[in-house]
């Protein structure tokens, strides 16, 4: 059984709703369900509900309703009299109310408070006990209420600490209107203000609410609120966690582990080829180190975002970085805190000139790729082991990839057999309509000098074996240009291998120029062995026709 006080007074079993009775009744049900396990004497139970308006046979009607109430509770349920009165057995946590004050009791001292307080407030379905109204009932609706709004302050404060100002700003505008001289709520509005790049309207409303308290209350705004203006008026506040929301994360503990080891240095790069997974893992390693960074935690995806400077130590996430000219003016204005930066270029300039770390991110393991699929589906969908091993083979280790064939597993219902046998088909499998795979390998491409673009693409046509670039010095640089973007893995010095996944995407790129018609381009290639060594890459161009 359910009981519902947060609304209209409920009663459930097996989550279907059961007629209670009429709103005395009720009101008699209310009353044993907030002092649930205790003791209620009859002759307050008639005062909680009638007040001073009981009937003659208040207490006969009291064992009525009682009576009536009982052929309506099942599961051990109870109303036992004893000692002039009556109690009501039943667990505290099926009445939404006690669950209520539980969960916000939980959530002070957990470190997944924002689930419990979500969980907690997702109860309220109205106004409690509302259609039950003595003078009682009515205190104990104003206590519930003024629970509900500490609670609800609470998990604001949680959001904001996280970064989610925007999301918030107009909700917490509606509750400053509501209650104008509540100061936390105040400092709350101000903060968001502050954060969403609004630093004047945020002074403007300490300004409102000091005028308001001395106009109504004669009273000044207290120290938090103060210290609060006094850090936007100066823009000397942390940041908080800004970081975006978290995914599913699996393996890479040797990278993790090489993470770890730096927290102490200031710059530290992550490069990668698309796909592989850079931001994920620089995100998940973001979260489980957040503690030792006080100052909080900021992601900014170098494409799109701008940035601000912090007073404390922070960890600072630097996302798709172009190259190192775009992240270097960024340093300075981060000296004390650790940059954390992403991209599919080596950056070896930061490397060498700036100090960088350089951590190499590299394709999943068959393990880790297997571990990655399970977190996505569950073990039960991969019990197709050759089905599976097939699937991580085609996807080549890329998180990206695995986690397009995930979701089409996921929302497609299909059988790792069936999804398996159409990855043989190239990058259509894979993306499902959606660009993202070509996206990906397209942005790593779009920074290539012309001569290596033509080389990548020819080498579609051929490279399924490890190439070298011997007696062509002109080729040489061509290849290194393309190991920087990790559109080739330099396995050994002067020795490259080309995944199947970009090889797929260069063929498409040949297949899809004019010039490629006939194969006129001629990848020029002589077998060294299991190598191939590049001795030319140029196209052939025809002779106009006067």
């Amino acid at each position: 059984m359910e009981f519902g006080l947060l609304g209209d007074v409920e009663v459930r079993v097996g989550g279907e709703l059961v007629d209670a009775g009429h709103a005395r009744q009720r009101g008699v049900l209310a009353v044993l369900l907030v002092e649930a396990g205790r003791l209620v004497p009859v002759d307050v139970l008639v005062d909680r509900v009638w007040g001073t308006r009981a009937p003659h046979r208040a207490r006969n009607a009291v064992a009525g309703y009682v009576s009536r109430l009982r052929q309506v509770l099942t599961d051990g349920v109870r109303i036992v009299g004893k000692q002039g009165g009556y109690v009501l057995t039943a667990d505290p946590m099926s009445v939404d109310l006690h669950r209520f004050d539980a969960l916000v009791r939980e959530a002070r001292s957990s470190a997944d408070a924002l689930r419990l307080l979500d969980e907690a407030l997702g109860l309220w379905r109205g106004e409690p006990f509302s259609t039950v109204d003595t003078p009682w009932l009515a205190d104990v609706r104003a206590a519930a209420v003024a629970r509900r709004f500490a609670a609800t302050l609470d998990r604001n404060d949680l959001l904001l600490a996280q970064g989610k100002h925007a999301e918030l700003l107009a909700e917490l505008e509606a509750t400053a209107a509501a209650f104008p001289l509540d100061e936390r709520v105040a400092a709350q509005v101000m903060l968001a203000l502050y954060r969403s790049g609004r630093q004047a309207d945020a002074l403007l409303r300490y300004d409102g609410i000091r005028v308001r308290l001395a106009d109504e209350l004669g009273a000044d705004p207290g120290p938090e609120l103060r210290s609060l203006h006094q850090g936007i008026l100066t823009a000397d506040l942390p940041l908080p966690a800004r970081l975006p929301a978290a995914a599913p994360f699996a393996g890479r503990e040797r990278e993790l582990a090489a993470l770890d080891a730096l927290v102490g240095r200031p710059l530290v790069v992550l490069t990668g080829t698309a796909g592989a997974g850079k931001s994920a893992l620089a995100l998940h390693w973001a979260r489980r180190v957040a503690d030792w960074f006080p100052g909080g935690q900021l992601h900014v995806d170098l494409r799109t975002s701008e940035v601000s400077a912090s007073g404390e130590r922070m960890l600072v996430v630097l996302d798709n970085a172009r190259d190192a000219d775009q992240v270097r003016p960024l340093l300075r204005r981060f000296p004390r805190s650790l940059v954390l930066v992403t991209s599919r270029d080596r950056l070896t300039g930061l490397v060498a000139a700036d100090g960088a770390h350089p951590v190499a991110v590299d394709l999943l393991s068959t393990e880790d790729s297997r571990a990655l699929l399970a977190l996505r589906l569950g073990a039960e969908r991969l019990t197709d082991t050759e089905a599976v091993d097939e699937i991580v083979t085609r996807c080549a280790g890329l998180p990206l990839a695995l986690t397009a064939v995930a979701a089409r597993l996921a929302c497609g219902g299909f059988e790792p057999g069936e999804v398996a046998a159409e990855l043989a088909d190239g990058l259509d499998a894979f993306d499902g309509g959606d660009s993202t795979l070509r996206t990906a390998f397209a942005e790593s491409c779009a920074g290539l000098s012309e001569e290596a673009a033509r080389l990548f693409r020819l080498l579609g046509l051929d490279a399924d074996e490890e190439i070298t670039a011997a007696g062509a010095p002109g080729t040489r640089p061509l290849l290194a240009e393309l190991a920087r973007a990790h559109l080739l893995i330099e396995r050994r010095p002067g020795r490259y291998v080309l995944h199947g996944l970009l090889r797929a995407y260069a063929a498409e790129l040949v297949s899809g120029t004019a010039w490629a018609a006939g194969r006129p381009d001629r990848l020029c290639a002589v077998r060294t062995g299991s190598s191939r060594s590049v001795v030319g890459a140029r196209p052939r161009t025809r002779r106009s026709r006067r």
